[in-house]
């Protein structure tokens, strides 16, 4: 049985029900107030390189416990239980921090930690947090409300990954998903609008204004979305069976174009996450019905797995949520 991105299905079904509450212009909301709880550091768990630092890390939600997996060993090292992948993960690629939402709050671990040095809460009001993105100059966290205040989505960015959050709302863009920076300083979200049809909605750098993208043609409509460097990545929301579809859009102004497609042979179809010319996701071909991988395809040429990593989650009905890879320090790439 493969692992399923839960939050990409949920977000592409029964949209019409959420988005007709609500209305309002493109607003910046006030910030609420954030109790930001410092916490124990755990000693960082990794795997020992010659040079005597900690290597990367990959650490893979599931349903009940987030999984760290030594890079590229593939070793699992360590777990940290209940915290689960229905909201997405993420990292920051200079420090390797990760962030794990969780329903109201999010959760900040340090590179190999399995306690969190952080917590931060969303804004009254908004629930549900998901799809996490940092921005790869300034460090701040963006995510969004799959829930808020009167039917509305939030679109929500913690400065630097901390203190008071900003919120933006859209009067048309009813119902967020996920979250990308590019390496501008831009910032990337799916969403639905108000009568249920799919956009990329654009936040540029230093403004407050989302920009509505449309995406052509529509079967190019995707999921998680992730900066490659060159081109907005998804995954599609229309695969089936055990194979995967990349789209690599194109942003130009307010429409969106598919300028390649990257297909990953035997794909589980979770979340996923490009780091150093590949692409992390589960892997769909699960060892005696319970034994599910993380694997790894050449990105953006695709084709089969180049690595497959077992032993991630075991069970009767094994699930992968999702993926990040946090860097170790002195490793950070941020693409070109």
């Amino acid at each position: 049985m493969k692992g399923l991105n839960l939050g990409r299905y949920v977000l592409s079904s029964g949209v019409v029900t959420v988005f007709l509450a609500g209305c309002g212009g493109i607003q910046t909301v006030g910030a609420v107030p954030q109790n930001v709880m410092t916490t124990s550091v755990t000693t960082p768990v990794g795997v020992r390189q010659p040079s005597g630092s900690y290597g990367d890390l990959l650490y893979v939600t599931t349903p009940t416990t987030t999984v760290l997996v030594s890079y590229p060993q593939g070793q699992v090292i360590g777990t940290i239980s209940g915290v689960s992948g229905l909201g997405g993960v993420c990292s920051d690629p200079n420090t390797g921090n990760v962030f794990a939402p969780q329903g109201a709050t999010v959760l900040e671990y340090a590179h190999g930690g399995t306690t969190p040095i952080a917590t931060l809460n969303g804004p009254a009001g908004y629930t549900d947090l998901q799809g996490c993105s940092v921005d790869p100059n300034t460090g701040n966290l963006a995510m969004s409300s799959y829930f808020g205040p009167k039917g509305h989505s939030g679109l929500i960015i913690f400065p630097g990954g901390q203190g008071q959050p900003t919120v933006y709302t859209d009067k048309i863009l009813h119902l967020f998903g996920y979250t990308a920076y590019d390496n501008a300083g831009n910032l990337f979200v799916t969403a639905f609008t108000n009568k249920g049809n799919y956009r990329i909605g654009e936040l540029p750098a230093g403004q407050s204004k989302l920009v509505h993208i449309r995406v052509s043609p529509r079967s190019a409509e995707v999921g998680k979305i992730e900066w490659d460097g060159e081109y907005l990545a998804g995954n599609s929301t229309n695969e089936r069976g055990q194979d995967s579809t990349i789209y690599r859009l194109r942003i130009n102004g307010t429409k969106a174009t598919v300028a390649g497609t990257v297909h990953l042979t035997s794909a589980g179809q979770s979340g996923f996450w490009i780091y150093d010319g590949l692409l992390f996701e589960a892997y769909g071909k699960v060892l005696h019905k319970k034994n599910m991988a993380i694997a790894a395809w050449s990105y953006p040429q695709g084709g089969k797995a180049t690595s497959k990593f077992y032993g991630i989650v075991q069970g009767k009905h094994p699930t992968i949520y999702d993926v990040t890879m946090s860097v170790a320090p002195t490793h950070s790439r941020i693409p070109k």
